[in-house]
């Protein structure tokens, strides 16, 4: 009785290693044939349809003569499809279900300045992923009006999509870009502070911001928030890089700011920023190369709509010449 007694943990040992074999042997078989390792001891599912039963040779779901799970978790339970079951796993806490967002939608945010950038990050927060569609369509009408010049529409918009969703970082992206229109640094330097505490992933806020620094002439700060912007968002990122070189210039590194300034026009394809050209100009005229100069004020002119003609070009570099004296004397 005592040897009987020790050799029984042995037999059931070797029973569960059994079982555990055999569940691990069984398999899922996928339209062509191959086998997939399963973690549950069930029947096979024989289509693309996970539907359940014993497949037959040629694919199609058996009689369902084979035992099937009942067990209300099994994804591959009898009587419904796998993905259904799937889902009332998830959900069936009484959880909300979770909105996806089409890209398309982010692309949309797009409103032809810094917020253009943002759409080109490499990657997209869930802040801006879980904004509501009302949200984005109220946001998409003000960027519009914006567009046209209807500006106090625009306004009036950008604050009804904040209403709807007041974490919506575009949103006050561009709320930022009509007070920095209307030359209300406070009020600009609010809104996009908000938008990069609400998405420090953001890279629009701080373009936002380098641009007040810029029109504030405080270089130390542009210099920071373009970098912090190209942190983000190194490649493309034309804004970023327009406000370093500026700071660069004004801070009279010139063989800096004429670096930056170039990748910044190589980052232009599509020629947003004429500035860029009319930067160009006044870091040649600091360094006396004239020609180059010229050749960048006729550039500015050209892609900025205004006339390309001698008068324009000469009036334009006597200009910058006359702005250069004065900030090397300040």
């Amino acid at each position: 009785m005592r040897q009987w007694s020790r050799s029984t943990p042995c037999v059931l040992a070797m029973f569960a290693c059994a079982v555990c074999v055999s569940a691990q042997s069984a398999s899922v078989s996928s339209p062509n044939g191959a086998s997939v390792g399963a973690p549950n001891a069930g029947a096979s599912v024989g289509t693309a349809d996970a539907s359940i039963g014993q497949p037959s040779t040629n694919g199609i779901p058996g009689n369902g003569s084979a035992s099937l799970r009942t067990d209300p978790y099994s994804p591959f339970d009898a009587g419904s499809n796998s993905l259904n079951n799937l889902r009332r796993m998830m959900y069936e806490d009484g959880s909300p279900r979770p909105t996806v967002v089409a890209m398309d939608s982010i692309n949309q945010e797009d409103c032809g300045t810094w917020t253009q950038v943002g759409v080109q990050s490499a990657t997209v927060s869930m802040v801006r992923l879980e904004v509501p569609k009302r949200a984005r369509g109220v946001y998409q009408k003000a960027c519009n009006e914006l567009k046209k010049k209807k500006l106090h529409d625009a306004h009036r918009d950008a604050e009804r999509a904040l209403a709807d969703d007041h974490e919506y970082p575009a949103a006050w992206v561009l709320l930022g870009e009509l007070y920095y229109n209307d030359s209300d640094m406070t009020q600009a330097g609010q809104a996009c502070s908000k938008a990069s505490q609400v998405d420090p992933g953001y890279v629009a806020s701080y373009l936002c911001l380098a641009a007040i620094a810029d029109r504030q002439q405080d270089w130390d700060q542009a210099q920071r928030l373009s970098d912090q912007a190209l942190q983000i968002t190194p490649l493309k990122n034309s804004f970023a890089l327009y406000y370093k070189a500026e700071a660069a210039f004004h801070k009279q590194d010139l063989p800096g700011a004429e670096r930056v300034a170039l990748d910044a026009a190589g980052a232009d394809t599509n020629h947003q920023l004429p500035e860029i050209d009319l930067l160009l100009a006044r870091i040649y005229s600091a360094m006396k190369k004239s020609d180059e100069a010229a050749a960048r004020v006729r550039k500015y002119l050209k892609f900025s709509h205004e006339p390309d003609g001698p008068a324009a070009v000469d009036a334009q570099l006597a200009a910058i010449s006359s702005g250069t004296t004065s900030d090397q004397e300040k």
